[in-house]
């Protein structure tokens, strides 16, 4: 047993400014907290901290570990849960981290933007249209672009770039509609819906895919479908058990049948964008309070 019930562990790091990421909700968060009477600190997860200090130790912007510290935070990830309890579940973590959980939606019939995988050592194809390459592991678009139908010579060279890398590659048709209507994303707190956003395309014609993307260009308030609220479940309930998440992110787009249809998840560590809503960060607050609850 940690040695207060009520200490809470905010995990970030201290590597997000060398690409001009921020973290502005955390913040928030532990002054909600503070103000229930729970001790909530914002540690950095690669520095020496005696974890078994916390109640619970809540991810909420690691997000380096995505690009260059992947077998650290796993060995982190490890040990750490052996001595608190960790949020989001290390289970979903390990589920989610590679995007070849699409294929396990599409399988369970949820709505997802056609994905083909390319497998390292296997030669590419690309559609005749527009289309996009990412890796199946990346944080924040890292890696990823945009091309126009036709830019196969250019498309290859970045498949081979994450091949050397040691990852797979998705090609995926570029959605038009996120240009128009732009992205869809859907907050869950304890597996249930609580507000959404909109934000502009964040992948451009014409850029490399070494580029730094500005993180969820232009959000906005969003009051999502019926069938968006009801696909974003369906999809959680593919990937997770009731109980493993304390946070959980649903991004999509609408398909060219006006559908919509699953992007990608973010259950790891997902922006939430808590001040979009007018009691985002007090209800998330409240979601964490719930947690300790739990484990009394």
């Amino acid at each position: 047993m940690p040695s207060d019930p009520c200490a809470v562990a905010l995990v970030t790091s201290l590597r997000m400014g060398q690409r001009g990421w921020r973290d502005t909700d955390t913040p928030l968060v532990q002054t909600a907290l503070s103000e229930r009477g729970i001790r909530a600190q914002l540690l950095p997860w690669h520095e020496n901290v005696d974890w078994s200090s916390y109640a619970l130790t809540v991810l909420r912007s690691p997000w380096d570990m995505f690009i260059e510290h992947l077998d650290e935070f796993f060995a982190w990830l490890e040990h750490v849960e052996t001595q608190t309890v960790v949020l989001n579940a290390p289970s979903v973590v390990r589920r989610v981290l590679d995007k070849h959980y699409l294929k396990d939606l599409a399988a369970a019939g949820v709505p997802v933007i056609p994905t083909d995988f390319i497998e390292v050592g296997q030669p590419p194809t690309f559609p005749d249209i527009n289309f996009v390459v990412k890796p199946v592991i990346s944080g924040g678009a890292s890696h990823a672009a945009q091309y126009r139908a036709g830019e196969v010579a250019t498309a290859t060279t970045h498949v081979a770039y994450l091949h050397e890398q040691g990852l797979a590659a998705m090609v995926q048709p570029y959605m038009s509609s996120i240009d128009a209507q732009g992205e869809q994303a859907l907050m869950f707190f304890n597996d249930v819906y609580h507000h959404a956003i909109v934000k502009e395309a964040i992948l451009k014609p014409d850029e490399s895919f070494d580029v730094v993307h500005k993180l969820h260009p232009g959000p906005r308030p969003y009051q999502p479908t019926a069938a968006e609220q009801s696909v974003a479940r369906a999809a959680l309930a593919v990937m997770s058990s009731r109980g493993e998440l304390l946070s959980g992110r649903v991004d999509m787009v609408v398909d060219a049948n006006g559908n919509p249809a699953i992007m990608e998840l973010e259950l790891i560590a997902p922006v939430l964008f808590l001040a979009h809503s007018d009691d985002g960060i007090e209800r998330f607050a409240d979601a964490i309070c719930q947690r300790l609850v739990r484990q009394s």
